[in-house]
């Protein structure tokens, strides 16, 4: 993923980078993940969100090279949260670990539309045939 320099998502990229590190090299299930983490992407999800339009419903990937990368990182984060929840109905994990993932998933999700919001790029929004029919 490509980021300008002077973004701040990319102190943010590094620091998830560092989590995820530890988290993998980690003997137990949590690693050094604390609820703090979550907490710091709940703001960053926020800031971003901020200044975003709301969303209407669903949103097709598509647009900015590099919110095309964010959104495969939302895909990766969701296949891997489906992973620890089934790993953790066996082997039970800190649920820090799941929320993380979780929280992770979303932060993609909306850096990918921040991304697409700076390069002039506008959601996609996905309208089903039944909704269009209503109207």
């Amino acid at each position: 993923m490509v980021l300008a320099l002077n973004s701040p998502a990319l102190g943010e990229v590094a620091d998830i980078q560092r989590q995820l590190f530890e988290l993998s090299q980690s003997t137990n299930s949590q690693g050094k993940l604390a609820p703090c983490h979550i907490d710091q992407l709940e703001q960053w999800i926020d800031g971003k969100l901020s200044l975003l339009p709301t969303q209407q419903g669903a949103i097709l990937p598509g647009g900015d090279k590099t919110a095309a990368h964010a959104r495969v990182c939302r895909a990766i984060c969701r296949r891997a949260e489906r992973a620890a929840v089934a790993l953790h109905k066996q082997h039970p994990q800190a649920p820090v670990a799941l929320a993380y993932l979780n929280r992770l998933s979303d932060y993609f999700l909306v850096l990918a539309r921040r991304i697409n919001q700076r390069q002039g790029v506008c959601d996609n929004s996905l309208v089903l045939d039944s909704v269009k029919d209503q109207d």
